[in-house]
């Protein structure tokens, strides 16, 4: 698994950041495990806020936000086979859902990979809620 290519480059270094401050042993070299543990550490930091900002969004928007994380990346997210699969509302819900979390910076539109989670961090947490 290539943990550095899901992140952006703001996240990289908020990661790099805390895998330079962790415990001595951990600093000889940089292996998955260390990776993980720094990601985990940045997460449980994070988890008020996430909370806090997930009991803020509006149902469709929360429902939409963790279909999109547990997938990565949704180059169609008003498609009949995305909506089934994650049980999401009517496709004009999704369309109003998706401005409304753009806006918000909770998404992020790449025009040639499609809609992902801005945070990658959040949306790691995300999909811990599925």
């Amino acid at each position: 698994m290539r943990l550095i290519q899901l992140l952006r480059t703001s996240f990289t270094a908020r990661l790099c950041l805390w895998r330079w401050i962790m415990p001595y042993p951990y600093l000889n070299r940089i292996t998955e495990q260390s990776v993980l543990r720094a990601i985990n550490t940045i997460i449980a930091e994070q988890e008020i806020n996430y909370q806090s900002n997930y009991h803020l969004l509006t149902e469709n928007q929360a429902r939409l936000l963790r279909a999109i994380a547990i997938q990565g990346t949704v180059t169609a997210p008003t498609s009949s086979e995305f909506i089934l699969r994650h049980r999401l509302s009517a496709p004009s819900s999704i369309k109003q859902a998706i401005s409304s979390l753009l806006e918000k910076e909770f998404l992020y539109h790449d025009p040639q990979r499609g809609y992902m989670v801005y945070d990658r961090f959040f949306g790691m947490w995300l999909k811990q809620l599925a």
